[in-house]
């Protein structure tokens, strides 16, 4: 039997944050000496309790003193980010781990974290397809890119020198990709409300993507696509 953990994490809101993000950090460090073979981080930004502000930061600041475990993002919340963004700083995380990273993302489940993001009443199922979607089609392709989207325009033409290197960069082929998005599938809801499933950890099962691989609740298991 193989071993993996997820963690949004939770600490007291009282609690001294360098204190938390230390143990935090120290539990990872653990399970990779314990044997565990992937751990998953969440990502809160508004939330003084579920206190990791960026699952890619602090991934990062374990790649060095871990030296087995696959550690994944739990979750890059779409909606709430550039898709230029996320694939340039996947891409970077991807190749810094050297295959021991998992690409987890989610349409995110914080209401807060949306409206400080200005998407509280936008179509989140809808702007995570098209994030993912955007992300995909800069890593499977060469630039110059024009991908123009409901939500966000991205394009590289007329600053496009490839002579000196100018382009975004792809993940490794053959990572691991999951999605809390194709959990499970619960009861269909609007994606604009708060209410979650039973049992859920705020995912939104009624979200179904061709190009993810199926990741079941709790276990978090992940599949080579």
């Amino acid at each position: 039997m193989k071993l993996g953990f997820f963690t949004m994490p939770i600490h007291p809101i009282d609690k001294d944050w360098r204190t938390s993000l230390r143990e935090d950090r120290e539990a990872f460090l653990l399970a990779d000496k314990l044997g565990f073979t992937e751990a998953y981080v969440g990502e809160h930004s508004t939330d003084r309790a579920e206190n990791i502000t960026s699952c890619m930061m602090f991934i990062a600041s374990l790649i060095h003193d871990t030296k087995t475990m696959k550690l994944g993002t739990g979750t890059i919340n779409m909606p709430n980010q550039h898709p230029a963004a996320v694939a340039a700083n996947i891409a970077m995380l991807d190749h810094m781990l050297d295959g021991r990273f998992i690409f987890g993302i989610s349409p995110g489940g914080l209401l807060s974290d949306a409206e400080a993001f200005g998407n509280l009443d936008a179509d989140r199922g809808e702007m995570f397809l098209e994030a993912i979607n955007t992300v995909l089609a800069i890593w499977e392709r060469d630039p110059p890119y024009n991908i123009d989207g409901k939500y966000w325009k991205i394009k590289i033409e007329k600053q496009y020198m490839p002579e000196i290197g100018q382009g975004l960069r792809k993940a490794v082929t053959g990572g691991h990709f999951c999605s809390s998005s194709t959990m499970r599938p619960g009861p269909r809801r609007d994606p604009r409300r708060g209410d979650r499933a039973p049992g859920s950890q705020g995912g939104s099962g009624w979200v179904r993507h061709p190009k993810v691989v199926r990741c079941e609740y709790f276990t978090w298991r992940s599949f080579r696509t």
